[in-house]
């Protein structure tokens, strides 16, 4: 729309200038002494108008030139911004991830060893048992354990709807963490007693292994959250590296 008015205005203010010379030249007539003089007022203020016009424009341009940075400008802060408070939103949720991941493996180790003063005592009522039949509190026990970690490995799912932030180094990271979680999930799910237990030699072997796995999953835990600090020291490190120094 300013476009298209300046343009009007530049028309008719040709046209202006045009009118008065025109009218000057019919005035002063072809052999009036006055003519050089009068046709050079004439230009001189044609002069005049054309610069008042080009300082216009120019002022126009240099104006449009500052807008367009401080545009650009207001532009990379918003999306400075943005990525800034999304990858503290990651943060949040990596924090959110390691505390579910200890709580798990508190809430476990607990139970494993009620589990196992449970296994000591039934095997010591009767040294030849070659089948344990856990309790329904311990086969609940048992499931629920799976069901958390379950919901903990689809959970991880979340961290991928804000790849468009990561940098490449952190999204590789992900993936391989991804990877690793799936494994230690299948092996960890393996290691949770939720059925009954079968004693096939001697009940210091069944001991043995079951300290052993125990072990194990203890391990895989203990990885787990090691690449999840892993993840949230390379993430807080970029963030760090985002933030203007003093």
């Amino acid at each position: 729309m300013k476009k298209v008015l300046e343009v009007i205005l530049c028309f008719f203010v040709g046209v202006f200038l045009f009118g008065i010379f025109a009218i000057t030249f019919q005035v002063i007539g072809g052999d009036s002494t006055n003519k050089a003089a009068i046709i050079g007022g004439v230009l001189s203020m044609l002069g005049g108008a054309i610069g008042a016009f080009g300082a216009y424009f120019i002022a126009r341009w240099q104006m449009n030139v500052l807008l367009e940075r401080q545009y650009e400008k207001e532009k990379n802060k918003l999306a400075w911004e943005i990525r800034v408070n999304k990858k503290l939103e990651v943060v949040q949720i990596l924090n959110n991830k390691i505390n579910d991941l200890d709580l798990f493996w508190k809430e476990y180790t607990s139970h494993s060893v009620d589990l196992g003063l449970f296994l000591e005592r039934i095997i010591a009522e009767d040294p030849e048992i070659k089948e344990i039949e856990l309790s329904r509190d311990n086969l609940n026990k048992g499931m629920k354990f799976i069901e958390k970690l379950t919901d903990f490995v689809f959970a991880f799912k979340i961290f991928f709807s804000y790849k468009s932030f990561y940098s490449e180094d952190f999204l590789s990271l992900l993936n391989e963490i991804e990877d690793d979680l799936i494994e230690s999930y299948t092996i960890i799910i393996e290691l949770i007693p939720h059925d009954h237990l079968k004693i096939e030699y001697s009940t210091e072997e069944f001991f043995n292994n079951w300290f052993e796995e125990k072990a194990e999953l203890d391990k895989e835990i203990h990885e787990l959250n090691s690449k999840f600090n892993e993840l949230l020291e390379h993430l807080i490190s970029e963030i760090s590296e985002m933030l203007p120094s003093e």
